[in-house]
């Protein structure tokens, strides 16, 4: 019975810990951050290219998360260019 308990617990702390979603995708990283940047320059409708393309790439990878935030960006990004019927497009999209 002892042997068993053992080897059970030894078992048991092989395993890989538990992960929390897809792995972090670089080019969509930089992408958020390129839209971001081009937020913050008051360049709204390099924001919208950028976010577009970022929300291109969260649906290959089909992390919800990343859909949802990049979804939102390119939404706000669309506004800020004057661009209210693109903004609720993307909105109703995601």
């Amino acid at each position: 019975m002892r042997r068993a308990a053992l080897l059970l617990l030894a078992l048991a702390a092989c395993g890989a810990p538990p992960t929390s979603g897809p792995p972090e995708d670089e080019i969509l990283t930089g992408l958020a951050g390129s839209a971001h940047r081009a937020l913050e320059l008051d360049e709204p409708t390099s924001a919208v290219r950028f976010y577009e393309r970022a929300l291109a790439r969260a649906r290959e990878r089909d992390d919800a998360l990343m859909i949802a935030d990049m979804g939102f960006g390119q939404a706000t990004a669309a506004l800020a260019a004057g661009d209210a019927n693109g903004a609720l497009s993307v909105a109703q999209e995601v």
